[in-house]
């Protein structure tokens, strides 16, 4: 099956290139394929720091091989693999769980550079740093959900050392790499305002999972 949204049409070509995957390849070991997505080029300051954020690991630089991880916005996968994970299925479809899921029974992931959508940004900045804040949250809440006690408040005690470090590696991501590094320094107040508001987040799902009851998910 092939996830794409609204904010990355497929750009000339991507429907052959996936009928091409599927029919030569999807039948081995993989689970999914994921492609490239590439920027906007008329794209404001808000929609640079969206693209940056969201997917510097799918640029046009980066070369066919296995990932551990990929963009549902431009990707196949094997619907018997998603559907096998079915007590996943109820939190909706939240890729690094699935990816896990996926690598764990003996699958593969790979990135194929010539699967190309262009993102088209659809938000406004408050609509951005709310949606960033709200995934944050699920995220801080399933990565502390089962940890012993202590560890889950090391976890809160420790989120506000998260802003720093994660702006250090996506910026030096963002750095790596010369078809990201245009237009960085007018998308940096957007783009490090995006950051703070999944750290933000990502800090509150820490304390739902410290509230929660024992042996429960939050």
């Amino acid at each position: 099956m092939a996830t794409l949204t609204s904010h990355c049409p497929p750009s000339t070509g991507w429907l052959a290139r996936a009928l091409l995957l599927v029919g030569t390849e999807a039948g081995k070991q993989h689970a999914a394929f994921g492609g490239t997505i590439l920027a906007d080029p008329d794209a404001d300051p808000v929609g640079r720091g969206v693209h940056l954020l969201r997917y510097a690991d799918a640029g046009p630089e980066r070369a066919r091989a296995h990932v551990s991880d990929l963009s549902a916005d431009n990707a196949l996968y094997r619907r018997d693999a998603v559907v096998a994970c079915s007590d996943l299925l109820p939190d909706g479809f939240w890729e690094p769980n699935y990816h896990r899921r996926f690598l764990s029974a003996g699958f593969v992931m790979e990135h194929i550079p010539d699967l190309t959508v262009v993102h088209k940004n659809r938000y406004t900045a408050a609509e951005f740093r709310q949606q960033r804040r709200w995934h944050g949250r699920v995220f801080g809440r399933h990565r502390s959900a089962g940890r012993p006690r202590w560890m889950q408040w090391v976890m809160v005690l420790a989120a506000p050392a998260a802003f720093p470090v994660f702006a250090f590696k996506q910026t030096r991501k963002v750095l790596s790499h010369p078809e990201l590094r245009s237009g960085f320094l007018g998308a940096a107040l957007p783009f490090y305002g995006f950051l703070a508001s999944w750290c933000l987040g990502e800090a509150c799902g820490y304390g739902d999972a410290l509230r929660a009851p024992r042996g429960k998910n939050p």
